[in-house]
């Protein structure tokens, strides 16, 4: 009867495993299209949590040219007029400067533009400290963990804050802002207008080959 071979024909084992293979051809095709997107999604967020190269050293002394995040554009910075404000001197803006120096650059500490950096180096203090294999007890006191090393003024006069303020150093563009922006700030309200304040008068968008 035509019924029972259309039957057959239905129920035949080669209509099942192709059927079987369309739904894994298909489920394969999903899951390596998920695999992708998510790759995507993990790849750009990485991205943009990672830190970029470090920030680029100004050029000049007098009138510095800065292009720190290595966009194209410089920012002039008069170090000669700002050195002479009677705020705080050059503490106002070196206010952490390595062990011996007196103005260490900004950017050799706030190395990354927009994410924080490490600035205390461990192994350097443990090469130093090198003697019979118990050079950790000269900043560790018996326990050697970050809660019961000593404080750092006990060999670094002038390091008088806690721990945690010589471990790491924030942005570049944070520093920079929290230094400059109150003082321009306050100019502006002497002035009774918006001059020193305003984004422009730093980030005038001179292109970098000027600066060659």
């Amino acid at each position: 009867m035509p019924g029972k071979d259309l039957m057959k024909e239905k129920n035949s084992p080669g209509k099942k495993r192709r059927g079987i293979s369309i739904r894994y051809n298909t489920l394969s095709v999903v899951s390596l299209a998920v695999i992708v997107v998510l790759s995507l999604v993990f790849t750009v967020a990485f991205y943009k949590k990672a830190p970029g190269e470090p920030v680029k050293r100004a050029l000049g002394w007098g009138t510095m040219r800065v292009d720190g995040d290595r966009n194209g554009f410089f920012v002039e910075f008069s170090h000669e007029n700002h050195m002479k404000l009677p705020k705080e001197g050059c503490t106002y803006c070196h206010h952490l400067p390595v062990p011996l120096d007196s103005v260490t650059p900004c950017y050799l500490c706030h190395s990354h533009m927009d994410g924080t950096s490490s600035i205390f180096d461990h192994e350097r203090h443990a090469a130093y400290y090198k003697k019979n294999g118990r050079y950790c007890d000269e900043c560790h006191t018996g326990i050697r963990a970050r809660e019961y090393a000593k404080k750092c003024i006990a060999c670094h006069s002038g390091y008088d804050k806690g721990l945690d303020y010589y471990l790491s150093a924030r942005s570049y563009t944070a520093a920079m802002h929290d230094r400059c922006i109150p003082c321009h700030r306050a100019q502006d309200a002497g002035l009774g207008e918006k001059i020193y304040s305003d984004c422009g008068f730093c980030h005038s968008k001179l292109p970098v080959n000027r600066m060659e």
